[in-house]
């Protein structure tokens, strides 16, 4: 069977049931329903795919799962605050800092869009990991005999990703984000200094 047919088709009634509500005027329930649709379609469509590679016995070292697990992670943290389902905090960390004598206070918050981001933060360490103790290099396409080494594209990867998690964290105060952006950069650094 096709992988994409069975995301197609949940993107469909997701669409469709957005729509509906839209128009019966239920906004909030329309952007959730619209929001677990996509991500549904998305985790979908990447567990179709692991799968597959699984089947065929294939290795993960190409360049879509690397993108992919990062990209969908900083999309769920990015429309964090445009999503209804996030006004309720799981829990919320008061941070007061103090610049020249004025008190700043930054509110950073765990959410169940968050919670939704975790598993693509733990398959993307789990893939980092794995350049380093496995892959020898990324493939661009999965018939790809040649591509980057891969502990130099981890490293790319840890700094660029490592850097987008913390600043989108920090605009949406989500402390998951922020958290795998330090553990992202430090990482980097660490592998670094260890070549």
């Amino acid at each position: 069977m096709n992988i994409k047919v069975p995301p197609l088709f949940t993107l469909l009634i997701t669409l469709s049931a957005s729509i509906f509500y839209f128009m019966q005027n239920e906004d909030n329930l329309a952007i959730d329903v619209l929001f677990i649709g996509l991500y549904v379609t998305l985790s979908l469509f990447f567990l179709l795919k692991l799968l597959f590679y699984f089947k065929y016995k294939a290795t993960l070292n190409e360049l879509f799962f690397f993108l992919f697990v990062n990209t969908i992670a900083l999309l769920i943290v990015f429309v964090t605050p445009f999503v209804p389902l996030t006004q309720d905090l799981i829990m919320s960390f008061n941070i007061d800092v103090i610049f020249d004598q004025t008190n700043e206070n930054f509110v950073l918050g765990l959410t169940n869009l968050s919670l939704l981001a975790l598993p693509y933060f733990i398959i993307s360490s789990s893939l980092q990991i794995r350049c380093f103790t496995k892959y020898e290099f990324i493939r661009f396409s999965p018939t790809s005999e040649k591509g980057p080494k891969a502990d130099w594209f981890a490293l790319v990867i840890f700094f660029i990703f490592g850097a987008l998690f913390a600043f989108i964290g920090l605009l949406s105060a989500d402390i998951l984000s922020i958290m795998y952006g330090i553990f992202y950069l430090f990482s980097g650094i660490g592998f670094l200094l260890g070549k």
